[in-house]
């Protein structure tokens, strides 16, 4: 009797390796958001001291800027770790799922070997169909906001390049290189 659990399982994998890239995009639209916070923050802070410049002392000026740079760097950090963090989840929850899944399959199949029975084996003939469609639908979402991802990313990138060296920019770009 040929069992259908490892095509379960195989589907099954697929499935949760499409939603972790899909959640792996929101995390790259995140870290772009937070990229364009730190822009609006830069305007921000320009904008609240440029009238006021010339009438502070040097020492205001210059802790101005120390303030300015040591808030986006304070800003990028966190960023970063949230953004970091969110992906080693997604990594981890991914591998964990997909384990587990292998192992239930591996038990469904012993199960079915020793008892005979393959209850476990049409219920998973009956699944897959389901699954593969889920996972069809899930590729397609998966590409989707992939494309997203890259356009809101390009779409910040641009918006830095056109900009001068800002606190937050040097921040940014200590923290990348």
């Amino acid at each position: 009797m040929r069992s259908s659990t490892p095509a379960f399982s195989a589907v099954t994998t697929d499935l949760i390796a499409s939603y972790g890239l899909t959640v792996k995009h929101l995390v790259k639209v995140y870290r772009a958001g937070g990229e364009r916070m730190a822009d609006l923050l830069e305007r921000g802070w320009a904008t609240a001291l440029g009238p006021s410049r010339d009438e502070l002392s040097t020492e205001m000026r210059r802790t101005a800027r120390v303030a300015r740079a040591v808030a986006g760097s304070v800003y990028h950090r966190g960023l970063d770790f949230t953004a970091n963090g969110a992906d080693a989840v997604v990594d981890k929850l991914v591998e964990l799922s997909s384990q587990g899944v292998a192992q239930v399959a591996a038990n469904a199949a012993r199960l079915e070997e020793r008892t005979g029975v393959a209850t476990l084996d049409k219920l998973a003939q009956v699944a897959v169909p389901a699954i593969v469609a889920a996972q069809q639908l899930a590729s397609r979402v998966e590409a989707k906001s992939g494309a997203w991802a890259e356009q809101i990313a390009d779409k910040t990138t641009a918006m830095h390049a056109a900009k001068r060296t800002s606190a937050f920019a040097k921040a940014r770009a200590r923290r990348t290189g």
